[in-house]
């Protein structure tokens, strides 16, 4: 074999194995780079339908999230929009106890809709 045919297929196949972590790279990176919109498309308890009534007041929904996750440590209560559920955030660092979960709450009836380990989803990179 000579020295052409050699450079040719080393060039060949250092450009496969270069493109792929491209590649790779890429995809990951659109993911990251997109996770909110993920998301919105594959979470629905993310959505409640409003409704034409006050929302429950940051203490009522701390009450019904503390009941879901009774060893938790609230850190945060939020209402992103009226089309959105609250959020009861639970959040503790340290001494070998560490958790991040987040309660999500109808804030017209006060279900809760789903209880998340954080650490646990996949498009959540620590």
């Amino acid at each position: 074999m000579n020295f052409k045919k050699i450079i040719n297929k080393l060039h060949l196949w250092l450009g496969l194995t270069s493109g792929l972590v491209v590649f790779i790279v890429a995809i990951t990176g659109c993911i990251y780079a997109f996770q909110a919109e993920i998301k919105d498309l594959t979470y629905s308890f993310l959505f409640v339908e409003p409704e034409k009534k006050e929302v429950l007041p940051p203490s009522k929904i701390s009450e019904i999230a503390y009941q879901a996750f009774p060893e938790g440590h609230l850190h945060a209560v939020l209402y992103p929009t009226k089309e959105r559920s609250a959020q009861a955030i639970f959040f503790s660092y340290g001494e070998g106890n560490d958790h991040y979960k987040i309660a999500y709450i109808n804030p017209y009836s006060g279900e809760v809709l789903k209880l998340k380990n954080e650490y646990a989803d996949f498009l959540e990179w620590y």
